[in-house]
């Protein structure tokens, strides 16, 4: 398969390594951590596991805009790209539209006057 994917989608595949190998690491524990449940290894790998597709379509984009129309259904694939893209962009006018005419509960804030002193 490496022989197929562009030079490119190799270094795409570099980088996702790289987010992995961040993901996998433990990061020091705050002070609001519990120190039994900080470092969650079954959490971690169920985030790269919902990462690895997005991460696989991303590199197959990659290849399809460096081969072009030779590659493995590249054609098709760049129509259910323009797809989702075009899906995508509808929901963001509809939400910022529905946004605009529904009241946002904002909690009132309580203002202090600052005394000065005599």
């Amino acid at each position: 398969m490496a022989s197929y994917l562009s030079q490119q989608a190799l270094l795409a595949v570099a980088g996702y390594i790289l987010v992995i190998v961040a993901v996998m690491l433990p990061a020091q524990p705050t002070y609001y951590d519990d120190p039994e449940t900080s470092y969650n290894v079954s959490d971690r790998l169920l985030v790269i596991l919902a990462m690895l597709i997005p991460m696989a379509l991303s590199v197959y984009t990659i290849n399809c805009l460096v081969v072009g129309s030779d590659g493995l259904w590249c054609d098709k694939w760049s129509w259910i790209n323009a797809a989702i893209v075009f899906v995508w962009s509808v929901l963001i006018f509809c939400v910022s539209v529905y946004a605009m005419f529904v009241p946002l509960d904002i909690p009132t804030v309580e203002k202090f006057k600052i005394q000065k002193k005599n």
